[in-house]
């Protein structure tokens, strides 16, 4: 009866261009330097022996920030791009538009944070949202559900528009003066 590869599994051997080695021939020789210690303080929003704290959601991801001529800040490339173009069109819009989804408030007298949401740019004479996304970080889907819940509560009903890139943007642009209302 011959070893299979589970017994030479077993016995620390590894097929390496077809033969099973001791996995130790693998390690190169000399000293090892060991990994200096994760320090768990520097990870942002953990806190240790607190599994319940999560760490800390990421705003934008791969966002550039930038500044145009006239002073306003942008929060990516995408959001200058639609605000460009938006201006080029003459299309009537407000910039950075704030939604409280849910008040603050105190919960067995902890302080709980209101959420809110801001939205890109808001078309009153479409009524449209438009909120670009290059890349939606993880609550984004929770945060646009509650926007619409606002919305539905207020009994106020936008279309909500979400271009993620240069063409999306110019086809919305094209929608909004080429098609009918």
């Amino acid at each position: 009866m011959g070893w299979t590869a589970d017994d030479l599994k077993k016995k620390g051997r590894v097929e390496v261009d077809g033969k099973y080695v001791p996995v130790k021939s693998l390690v190169p020789k000399g000293r090892v330097e060991k990994l200096p210690p994760l320090n768990v303080q520097r990870v942002q929003g953990f806190k240790p022996n607190d599994e319940a704290n999560p760490v800390e959601n990421k705003k934008v991801r791969n966002a550039t920030k930038s500044i145009n001529d006239e002073g306003i800040k942008f929060d990516s490339a995408i959001e200058r791009y639609m605000y460009e173009r938006l201006k080029a069109s003459k299309i009537d819009f407000q910039f950075k538009v704030e939604y409280l989804l849910q008040e603050k408030f105190r919960y067995n007298g902890e302080a709980v944070r209101a959420i809110k949401l801001t939205v890109d740019f808001f078309l009153p004479g479409y009524n449209k949202i438009i909120d670009t996304k290059g890349w939606a970080n993880d609550v984004a889907p929770l945060k646009m559900k509650l926007l619409k819940w606002h919305l539905y509560r207020k009994d106020f009903s936008p279309t909500i528009e979400l271009p993620a890139t240069k063409k999306e943007c110019d086809e919305l642009i094209n929608r909004l003066l080429y098609d009918k209302k």
